[in-house]
């Protein structure tokens, strides 16, 4: 299992996304499909289930045979990939021996782009262990699309409140 993310705003955009999740929940269940990058779980209250796919399209590059059930802390996770430079590629990878640990490599992809100070970095993220169900939420069609900086989520947050859309 290997992907990765080479994009400036797809990078962006995926720590944003980690960002709003490690305040909502220590650990998240990642289940990863030849097809789809799938994100479920609670918050710490347990009353909000927040739920998130990624078509394989989305990524740089996308290998995954299988199904594969990844549980991890969300904190840790947000502080390794939050360290990437601007032109660095974020690669998550599973080892064969090691199905219990997230390899994360923040690297430089294209040698001619190499800045001052810009070092690769390798990260061994160790996975938790954790017997979980999936959940099927029952209101496909109440789907709403955000495209909003974080510093604006409250207010988008408020207007969707406001106007009924949650």
């Amino acid at each position: 299992m290997e992907f990765k993310i080479k994009d400036k705003k797809k990078k962006d955009m995926f720590i944003s996304i980690f960002s709003l999740l490690k305040n909502a929940s220590s650990l998240i269940h990642l289940t990863v499909t030849p097809t789809t990058f799938h994100i479920q779980g609670m918050d710490k209250s347990h009353v909000c289930l927040f739920d998130l796919s990624l078509c394989a399209e989305w990524f740089y590059y996308y290998e995954v045979e299988g199904e594969h059930l990844l549980c991890f802390d969300t904190v840790v996770f947000y502080s390794i990939i939050s360290i990437k430079s601007e032109d660095q590629t974020l690669v998550f990878h599973l080892l064969e021996d090691k199905t219990d640990v997230l390899g994360i490599e923040v690297c430089n992809e294209d040698r001619e782009k190499d800045k001052k100070g810009d070092y690769n970095k390798y990260f061994s993220l160790p996975l938790i262990i954790m017997i979980m169900s999936k959940c099927v939420c029952l209101l496909q069609n109440m789907t709403q699309k955000c495209h909003c900086l974080r510093k604006r989520w409250r207010t988008c947050w408020c207007s969707w409140r406001i106007s009924g859309k949650i």
